[in-house]
C-alpha cells in the first residue's frame, strides 16, 4: 500500500523542460508511493479516486496553480467527504505558481519533494498550513478575480505562456499607466451589479475589478490580500475602483503586503458574497478562465491541511497559530 501519492500534470512547464523528470521522481520515490501522469481531466478523477481510496499519508502535486486547482477541484468533488482528503503538497513546478509562493514554498520542485521525502522517511514531521478552498458556484479554487485579471490573462496567454512574457506584458501595462495609453485602459470597464456581503441587505456597485482570495499574492509576488490566511472560514475580498494615478500609488504600496487603507480600494474579510452583474462575465479561478456567467455566490470550502517542506519562509503570526505538525507516520514494510 503506498504511503504518497503523486499527480503529474504532463503539461505541466517542468514536465516539458525535462521530459525525463517523472522517471526520476519514480526513482527516488520508490516503493514509499506511487506516481501516476495525467494527461486530461477524466484522467485526473480516475487518479483521485485511487488516491482517496488508498488512504495515503499525503498527496503532492506536481505542476501549476491550475494543476493545484483541477486536482483539488477533482479531490472535493469525488469524495462526499472532504475531510477524507488527505495533506497536500503543492509543488511550484508550472509557469503560474502564486499557490505554492502564498505558502512559502520556494525554491527548485525538486528540493522541496526530496526534503518532505527524506522527512517522511526517517519519520520526522512536517509542517502543514491550514487553509480553506474557496468555492465559486460549483468550482473549488483559491484566487477569484472578475475584470482586469481577465483581461491580462487573455492578453497574457494568447503571447503564449512564458515567465518572459508575463514580465514584459507587466512593463507594457506599467508604461501604459504613465503615459495614459490605451492598453491601461483597457482594464477600467466598469461593472454594474448587486452585492450582499455575509447576508447582508444588498448594495448596488460599480467597479472594474474584483479579487477575492484564500491566497496572499498575486504574480510576482504581489501581497495584495494579506490576511487571505488569517482565519478559518473567511477569504479576503478586494474591489477596485481607481483611476490611473489611484491605482499606481496604491498598487505601489500594496506589493509588500500593507494593510493600509487608499483611495479606491475596498478590502472585505467575508464568510459569503453574493454578485449579480447586468450582464454576464468570464471570471478567472486560479488562472483559468471561465465562460461568462452573471451570478456569483462565493463561500468558504473545506479546509485543507498544505504541507510547507523546510524552508526560510517567515510567516505571521495568524499563520502560524493555523500551523500543526505532521507525522509521525507508520513505518512501511518496503523502504
Amino acid at each position: 500500500m503506498p504511503g504518497i501519492g503523486i499527480i503529474s500534470n504532463a503539461n505541466a512547464r517542468i514536465n516539458k523542460k525535462y521530459p525525463s523528470i517523472n522517471r526520476l521522481i519514480n526513482t527516488i520515490l520508490g516503493r514509499r508511493g506511487e506516481l501516476i501522469q495525467t494527461f486530461s481531466l477524466d484522467e485526473l478523477d480516475v487518479a483521485s479516486k485511487d488516491f482517496l481510496k488508498y488512504k495515503l499519508d499525503f498527496i503532492i502535486i506536481l505542476g501549476g496553480d491550475g494543476t493545484i486547482h483541477k486536482t483539488l477541484d477533482a479531490l472535493v468533488n469525488v469524495t462526499d467527504d472532504p475531510s477524507e482528503i488527505p495533506p497536500i503538497l503543492p509543488l511550484p513546478a508550472g509557469t503560474m505558481n502564486i499557490i505554492p509562493t502564498s505558502l512559502g514554498l520556494r525554491g527548485h520542485p525538486l528540493y522541496n519533494l526530496v526534503s518532505s521525502l527524506i522527512m517522511y522517511r526517517h519519520n520526522i514531521p512536517l509542517r502543514a498550513i491550514r487553509r480553506n478552498l474557496l468555492r465559486v458556484n460549483d468550482n473549488y479554487g483559491f484566487l477569484f478575480g472578475i475584470g482586469g485579471p481577465v483581461t491580462i490573462l487573455n492578453l497574457n496567454y494568447s503571447l503564449g505562456k512564458s515567465r518572459t512574457k508575463s514580465s514584459m506584458l507587466l512593463v507594457r501595462y506599467f508604461s501604459s499607466a504613465f503615459v495614459g495609453g490605451e492598453l491601461i485602459q483597457t482594464l477600467f470597464e466598469p461593472l454594474h451589479f448587486r452585492c450582499s456581503i455575509n447576508g447582508e441587505p444588498t448594495r448596488e456597485l460599480d467597479m472594474h475589478t474584483i479579487f477575492c482570495s484564500f491566497a496572499e499574492n498575486l504574480p510576482f509576488r504581489w501581497t495584495l490580500f494579506p490576511r487571505a490566511g488569517w482565519y478559518k472560514d473567511r477569504f479576503e475580498a478586494l474591489f477596485f475602483d481607481y483611476n490611473i494615478p489611484q491605482g499606481l500609488w496604491g498598487l505601489f504600496n500594496m506589493w509588500r503586503g500593507t494593510l493600509n487603507e487608499y483611495k479606491g480600494f475596498h478590502r472585505h474579510l467575508p464568510s459569503s458574497l453574493v454578485m449579480d452583474f447586468d450582464k454576464k462575465v468570464p471570471y478567472q479561478l486560479d488562472g483559468d478562465l471561465y465562460p461568462p456567467t452573471s451570478s456569483f455566490k462565493l463561500t468558504p470550502g473545506p479546509e485543507l491541511q498544505l504541507i510547507v517542506p523546510p524552508s526560510l519562509a517567515v510567516y505571521n503570526r495568524h499563520v502560524r497559530d493555523r500551523m500543526e505538525k505532521l507525522g509521525p507516520w507508520q513505518k512501511l514494510l518496503f523502504t
